[in-house]
């Protein structure tokens, strides 16, 4: 929770600080850049950070032969992709976005190298590693990002703040977890089986960035690059908590799951994915349902003025835009990777990334900036529903049922303790709605002891 928690809370602050400093046309040239390299390193890396948190653990004998095969194959990728991206730049006519395309090619290598050594220390059970990689990055980007957006350098500035971040992360304590890993070339049949296995998943992450990002350039192209940015601005509020908190969950309880499928079998990987299932749902429920109270206060406060009014309005949408998404990827997509079936997760996403464009073009011209998120809400409940459903084929997962009656317990309770409290306004209302929230959706856990809180607490307090 520290390691992902500490820089999750700066990247919020960022989007207050650059909401502050950026017009709402340079956010939306950042933001396009920031999709545009989430694509590549989707299509390029992502898949190879996949098969280490996959399979290291099957390695366990003799971790630094699969690393160095890992290592040799990222070097790979990163000449090949760095070489296109150059010549890429070099061709683009636009002199503003040459140099930002300029710009996001080391960013796009170290990002990938960054993103791949984070992976490694969760696999590994490292979290102290994790936070100081991710807590470096985030403050050295926000402050060195912050700085230049101040004297002037427009979108440039949080690029330039993200490049020097990463580096200074993955140069000083990224470095413990690559110690003596060589570059070795994998043989065939080793490659064979990565690529059968990541490929798949790396198809699926673009068909989800269909779903997550292209609503931003469809913006950009039928409106204008202002409403690209204000969209990205709610969008990344609501992923920077929602998505956070889940992803930290999902850090600690994945290769959990992975450790007790490999070493103990079938029925201890779903007793591990029980209490998995529990606290995502309950926290993907009792956050956005707490967004969407607390929608006024957060878009007011914490947003530049020429934001405010969208965000207000986009906020519940796209908080329940995240926690679909959130509980898809973290719990039903797992039966998937358990019964090594990824490649069916491409067809879902195919159809979640057709429903996306297809209702995005037809209700951004009728609804604009809000077109967009009903479209992307829509998509993550179709990709849902048909993960839920197309999963059981490859592993059974547990019951939703009480998972989903877990959720309204805690979520409810919380939502309406944080409603009572916008009779303050400001940041007292804030402060209090969001004091109210999870004090009163801590009670309600602990009172059902979801996913084992209760038993937890009780071994805690008799240890001392």
């Amino acid at each position: 929770m520290l390691a992902r928690g500490g820089p999750g809370i700066i990247n919020f602050l960022a989007i207050t600080v650059y909401t502050r400093l950026l017009l709402p046309e340079q956010y939306g040239q950042y933001a396009l850049v920031l999709a545009g390299l989430g694509l590549v390193q989707l299509v390029g890396f992502q898949w190879l950070g996949l098969c280490l948190a996959r399979f290291l653990p099957k390695h366990h004998d003799e971790p630094e032969v699969f690393l160095s095969e890992i290592k040799f194959l990222f070097t790979i990728l990163a000449l090949g992709f760095g070489v296109v991206g150059l010549v890429v730049a070099l061709l683009w006519s636009d002199p503003v976005w040459q140099q930002l395309v300029a710009l996001a090619v080391p960013l796009l290598v170290v990002q990938a190298w960054f993103e791949l050594s984070l992976i490694h220390a969760a696999a590994v059970l490292k979290p102290g590693i994790y936070g100081r990689i991710n807590l470096t990055k985030s403050v050295t980007a926000l402050i060195l990002g912050a700085s230049l957006a101040w004297i002037g350098l427009g979108a440039y500035s949080p690029l330039l703040g993200l490049l020097l971040g990463v580096s200074l992360a993955a140069l000083t304590f990224g470095r413990v977890l690559w110690r003596g890993v060589k570059l070795r070339r994998p043989k065939p049949e080793k490659l064979k089986m990565l690529l059968a296995y990541g490929m798949p998943l790396a198809a699926n992450f673009v068909l989800v960035w269909v779903i997550t990002s292209s609503d931003r350039f469809l913006l950009g192209w039928l409106l204008d690059l202002g409403s690209a940015g204000q969209y990205a601005v709610g969008y990344d509020l609501a992923q920077h908590s929602i998505g956070m908190l889940l992803m930290i969950v999902n850090l600690a309880s994945y290769p959990l799951a992975i450790h007790a499928f490999e070493r103990a079998g079938s029925e201890a990987a779903r007793e591990q994915l029980r209490k998995n299932g529990a606290l995502i749902f309950s926290l993907a429920f009792t956050a956005s349902a707490g967004i969407a109270v607390l929608a006024p206060l957060l878009g007011g406060l914490l947003l530049g003025a020429e934001y405010r009014e969208t965000a207000v309005e986009l906020l519940p949408w796209v908080a329940l835009a995240a926690a679909l998404s959130g509980v898809k990827a973290y719990y039903f997509d797992i039966a998937f990777h358990l019964g090594h079936g990824t490649i069916k997760l491409v067809w879902i996403s195919l159809g979640a990334a057709f429903v996306n464009i297809i209702f995005n073009l037809v209700w951004i011209p009728r609804y604009g900036i809000l077109g967009a998120a009903y479209a992307t809400v829509l998509a993550y409940l179709v990709g849902m529903v048909a993960s839920a459903y197309l999963g059981r084929r490859f592993f059974i997962l547990p019951d939703t049922a009480p998972l989903a009656v877990s959720a309204l317990i805690v979520g409810i309770p919380s939502a309406v303790a944080a409603w009572i409290t916008m009779q303050y306004e400001g940041w007292t209302g804030l402060g209090l709605g969001l004091i109210a929230g999870v004090f009163v959706a801590t009670l309600c856990a602990i009172s059902i002891n979801l996913a084992g809180l209760r038993h937890g607490l009780r071994c805690w307090f008799q240890s001392q």
